[in-house]
C-alpha cells in the first residue's frame, strides 16, 4: 500500500500526527510511506520505518512552495492520501 502523507509543519503536531502513521504500519505490513513536510519536522521522520520518500518543502513567496508539492505528488498513483493539512493536493 503506497500511501501519501501530508503532515504538519509544526513539531508538536508532528508529533501527535505519527500516531496516524503507526496505525497504518500496525495494520499493514507491505505500506510505503512518502511523506511531505516542512524543515521543522523532518527529523522525525528521518527514521521511520516504511519510508520510502520524504519532500521537505520551505515555504516560498506567492505560493511557489506548492508547485514543488504538485511535482513532487502529481504522476504518481496512491493508494490512500492523507492530508493533515487539507489542502488541494489531496483532491488533485
Amino acid at each position: 500500500m503506497k500511501i501519501l502523507f501530508i503532515g504538519p509543519t509544526r513539531i508538536g503536531d508532528t508529533i501527535l500526527s505519527t500516531s496516524i502513521i503507526n496505525f497504518y504500519l500496525q495494520k499493514y505490513d507491505d505500506c510505503s510511506f512518502s511523506i511531505i513536510t516542512s524543515p521543522y519536522a523532518k527529523d522525525i521522520y528521518i527514521n521511520m520505518p516504511g519510508l520510502s520518500d520524504i519532500l521537505v518543502v520551505n515555504k516560498k513567496k506567492y505560493g511557489l512552495h506548492w508547485l514543488e508539492i504538485f511535482r513532487f505528488s502529481f504522476l504518481k498513483k496512491w493508494d490512500l492520501v492523507i492530508d493533515l493539512r487539507s489542502s488541494i493536493t489531496s483532491y488533485l
